[in-house]
């Protein structure tokens, strides 16, 4: 073992015992999971991803008792296997997904905590005449599972299944999620994933659905339009990954549950689970797609959208894989985890920062997968469940353009300003630079298993924008795979510092439903959309600006620092730092004129060791227009790390200058001045 490997596990084992007197300290509930066979020959994870998620092995359901004892739920020759235990909010029901023979398809059964009254959820019922849509592609529908039970508040059970007849862009059955009524009744489905959504969950803060997406498309944006040819497409990292959404109870109102949108590692989160305090855990696989067996490591985001913290496995300094978190009431977490890549998962206790690591259970050669807790829960909010989508989806997906451009199950698209950006230091990257008679083009997906890609694209709809970049649509499809694309007067698509403004996967939304936001990039769902129309035409055009300055440090990134929506971070790449503390100007000039009526100045915190705070205790703000100066802002108040917001009247410019007149502080021994981040508040200017 190299040296590295045998530290690391020392320390693994030096943990994990302090975290045996923490468990016995702290008493574990009683607790319900899988003991799982793997599979002969590979790393794959049964139960993980469109590559395991189906696999049969050979299982039983198993209860940990609070004393440490462990013993089988079932009879041992009840199924073949067993996955996915999902334990009502009373603790009295488990929903779980088996097979009762190696070659039959996963359903999903029901018994009580004690194992007894066992009965079948759902069935091999379906009646669809795939042949004469299909003709001799049935046969790949023949099989459908159905997996992954997750409980409502409401008493419905929320699941996975490949039971809707598409085929993925990659190859796979499409998963996508159903409700079903604990009696087995109101079988419904409520996604219209283009590739896949599973592995739900329920946020206990809210009451809302999380679950893991397949966000991929392989339609990319070419100058001038769309291709699947990437030698002609623009410049664009590639996006093929599953992040964690969040939705209504019924499908409804979908958004990005978390995660840090400015990098593509940092959006991955399968199996995501959000905890009391509203942090997000979720899987990142060292293969983004999942479609092959991968190692898995556990990632954290405080407070749900932030830089992802890495747990253990994949990623982290300790274990070699992990997975399947489970949330206990008190705060802590059980998760999966092979310590040393022998492909033996055991079941592990931690509190919420990875902190006090415990292994409960650790059966060799086998794997323990899927914790839940097996006893009462608190309820999390309900207000949601009242009043249901009306609408049932097609029991197909769609064929031609014109069932779609005819069939009158619509929902609404607003953004109220498509080149709105995120607050600064939030993660998510910038949005296109506005544009003048910019245009929305929606595309969606008809359906095609025999062809390579399993569809054809559409357009279906195509819009200009307001003045002020909104986008007010009363009629888009419904229950439909869809992604957008903005484009200039002439057909060019929009760029921006992320990429193309080109929609990297694809979304859908419910019949009679819509579809409220601000921004055109990964997280705009996530950002707090204004009270109105009006308050959602203004945003910070800071990052669009040329940035110039009298001065800089010499070992800095230069003044485009002070305009990159980031206080935080080394000042030398993230903030503008003059070499001196008089005379000293940082300059914002745009291509088009803007109409803008603040702005906000955040102040340089730097370490000790660069000299701490620069106190900036007087400035003015000078405003140009057509190299004219059109007005002067005095700022008397001192400059704060938290950002000081300095408002004046709305006015026309094209560049602004920030002008600091009384500076204290110094930094790396020298006198200089420094800002953080600036915020123009500030729309695109019409005549």
């Amino acid at each position: 073992m190299p040296s590295f490997r045998r530290l690391a596990a020392l320390v693994l084992l030096a943990l994990a015992a302090s975290g045996v007197l923490a468990a016995r300290e702290r008493p574990l509930p009683r607790l319900v999971f899988v003991s799982r066979d793997g599979v002969p020959g590979s790393p794959l994870v049964p139960g993980v991803g469109p590559a395991g998620r189906t696999v049969v092995t050979a299982g039983s359901l198993v209860v940990r008792e609070p004393d440490g004892r462990s013993h089988p739920l079932l009879a041992r020759d009840a199924f073949f296997d067993v996955a996915d235990p999902a334990v009502s909010y009373d603790g009295r029901t488990i929903a779980f997904a088996a097979v009762t023979q190696r070659d039959a398809s996963w359903r999903l059964w029901l018994c009580n905590s004690e194992g007894r009254q066992l009965r079948p959820l759902t069935r091999s019922d379906r009646v669809l005449d795939l042949r004469a849509r299909y003709g001799a592609d049935t046969a790949r529908f023949a099989r459908y599972d159905d997996f992954d039970p997750c409980w409502l508040p409401d008493g419905r059970i929320v699941f996975a299944s490949t039971r809707h007849p598409w085929v993925a862009q990659q190859g796979p059955l499409v998963s996508n999620l159903w409700t079903v009524h604990a009696d087995g009744t109101g079988l419904a489905r409520i996604t219209s994933e283009r590739d896949g959504g599973e592995e739900p969950s329920v946020d206990p803060t809210n009451g809302r659905l999380v679950y893991a997406r397949w966000f991929f498309n392989r339609y990319l944006a070419s100058a001038t339009g769309v291709t699947e040819d990437r030698a002609l497409a623009m410049p664009a990292d590639t996006v093929d990954l599953w992040h964690a959404l969040s939705s209504d109870p019924d499908g409804d109102h979908l958004r990005l549950a978390g995660g840090d949108a400015r990098v593509r590692r940092g959006q991955m989160a399968y199996q995501p689970i959000v905890f009391a305090d509203t942090t997000l855990v979720g899987v990142v696989p060292e293969r983004s797609n999942l479609m092959r067996a991968t190692r898995l490591g556990l990632q954290r985001f405080r407070g749900g959208f932030a830089a992802a913290q890495p747990l253990f496995g994949f990623g982290a300094t300790m274990g070699w894989s992990a997975c399947s978190p489970c949330a206990l009431p008190d705060g802590r977490m059980v998760f999966s985890m092979d310590e040393h890549g022998t492909g033996n998962f055991g079941l592990f206790v931690c509190e919420p920062d990875g902190s006090r690591l415990a292994a409960i259970v650790d059966e060799a050669g086998r794997m323990e997968l899927d914790a839940a807790v097996l006893g009462p829960r608190r309820m999390p909010p309900t207000l949601l469940y009242g009043a249901m989508n009306p609408f049932a989806p097609d029991s197909l997906p769609p064929r031609t353009r014109e069932q779609i451009l005819h069939d009158s199950r619509t929902a609404r698209f607003d953004c109220l300003n498509v080149f709105a950006n995120a607050p600064v230091d939030a993660p998510f990257p910038n949005a296109p630079r506005p544009q003048r008679d910019a245009r929305i083009r929606f595309f969606a997906a008809l359906s095609r298993p025999a062809r390579a890609g399993g569809d054809t694209l559409v357009l279906v709809a195509d819009h200009p924008l307001s003045p002020q970049g909104a986008v007010h649509v009363d009629a888009v499809p419904a229950e439909v795979p869809t992604f957008e694309q903005l484009v200039d007067s002439k057909g060019r698509v929009l760029r921006s510092v992320a990429g193309p403004a080109h929609v990297a996967g694809f979304n859908f939304t419910r019949p009679g439903a819509g579809t409220k936001c601000v921004g055109c990039h990964t997280g705009h769902s996530a950002i707090r959309v204004p009270d109105s129309a009006g308050e959602g035409e203004w945003t910070n055009l800071a990052p669009t600006a040329r940035v110039t300055a009298s001065s800089t440090i010499a070992d800095s990134d230069g003044p485009e620092g002070a305009v990159d929506r980031q206080t935080v971070g080394n000042p030398t790449q993230h903030a503008w730092v003059a070499d001196a503390s008089a005379g000293q100007w940082l300059r914002l000039e745009w291509e088009s004129a803007l109409d803008t009526r603040a702005v906000v100045l955040y102040a340089l915190r730097a370490s000790a060791k660069d000299g701490g705070l620069i106190r900036v205790r007087r400035s003015e703000v000078a405003l140009f227009l057509q190299g004219r100066e059109v007005g002067r802002v005095p700022i008397r108040e001192e400059w704060r790390p938290e950002g000081t917001r300095v408002s004046f009247p709305a006015t026309r410019i094209d560049a602004l200058e920030i002008r600091p007149i009384m500076v204290d502080g110094r930094f790396r021994k020298r006198p200089a001045v420094a800002l953080a981040e600036i915020e123009t508040i500030a729309r695109l200017a019409w005549e």
